[in-house]
């Protein structure tokens, strides 16, 4: 991985802890059980195990792709919230979305680079 991926990836990580840990206490926080965007909130552990073997898959054969890094750091991120916090901490409101926080904002990015690279490999 280089530098300057590193210093994105590490950034992304400790800004959206401490944002957590900031906003975890206030009222504008919600502990949801999902994944991004309260998804699969009531998923069973088995539908959760398989998202988390292709997210494996991904970073097994795509490990070079930075937006697959990002998904990674996205999953990281809100997995310590389920050891911290019993449940992803989400204080992003918008309009007509879902509450979310910064890792949802990487995972999404992160999938959208993704999508980009799937398509320059394709067209080569």
């Amino acid at each position: 991985m280089r530098k300057k991926e590193r210093e994105v990836i590490g950034g992304i990580l400790v800004l959206d802890q401490l944002s957590k840990y900031f906003f975890f206490k206030s009222e504008m926080a919600v502990i949801n059980q999902g994944v991004s965007f309260s998804l699969l909130s009531h998923c069973s552990i088995v539908s959760l195990l398989g998202l988390t073997f292709f997210c494996l898959f991904l970073l097994h054969f795509y490990k070079g792709s930075f937006g697959v890094k990002l998904m990674m750091i996205g999953g990281l991120s809100n997995l310590f919230d389920r050891f911290f916090y019993e449940g992803i901490v989400d204080f992003i409101r918008l309009p007509y979305l879902p509450v979310f926080n910064l890792a949802d904002i990487a995972i999404v990015t992160g999938t959208l680079f993704f999508a980009v690279d799937l398509i320059k490999a394709k067209s080569l």
